[in-house]
């Protein structure tokens, strides 16, 4: 039975053996080094004005190289003038699909309210952009307000 429910699973941490040295049975990633490196990469371009630098290129093409063969690196592989601030959006999404960074990586870059993340339909709501305060904490501390958007 498990055989048939998994097959249209996503698995980009597959279960596996305790012997296998891949087991991540109940393990989820939060940082991974390959993360680490975007966020530097990402660092870089917004200092130097949301220019690509030669460095943020290294630090991309470094984690991306490792998915793709020798004889096709040369045509996939960034350069300072294909590394774009909207590229390399997109070049995130790919490589931390379903580790739970889209949003806040969205919010950033300014496009969670456009529409284009969702349904390609709606615009939502700009109070959404933050979470409402939990109304426990909005009991034990009367000095807090909740959120706008929010009915307390």
């Amino acid at each position: 039975m498990r055989c048939l429910i998994d097959i249209g699973r996503f698995h980009k941490y597959k279960t596996g053996r305790l012997n296998d040295p891949n087991y991540r049975e109940n393990q989820f990633m939060i940082y991974r080094l390959t993360e680490i490196s975007f966020n530097k990469a990402e660092a870089l371009m917004r200092k130097n004005g949301s220019v690509t630098t030669q460095e943020a290129v290294d630090l991309i093409n470094a984690s991306k190289k490792r998915a793709f063969a020798a004889a096709d690196w040369e045509k996939i592989r960034y350069t300072t003038a294909t590394l774009t601030m909207d590229e390399f959006l997109a070049e995130k999404r790919r490589e931390f699909v379903f580790e739970g960074k889209r949003r806040t990586d969205i919010i950033r870059f300014g496009r969670f309210n456009n529409g284009s993340w969702w349904d390609h339909q709606r615009t939502m709501d700009p109070n959404r952009e933050i979470y409402p305060i939990p109304s426990t904490q909005l009991a034990n501390n009367p000095n807090l307000k909740q959120n706008p958007g929010y009915d307390q």
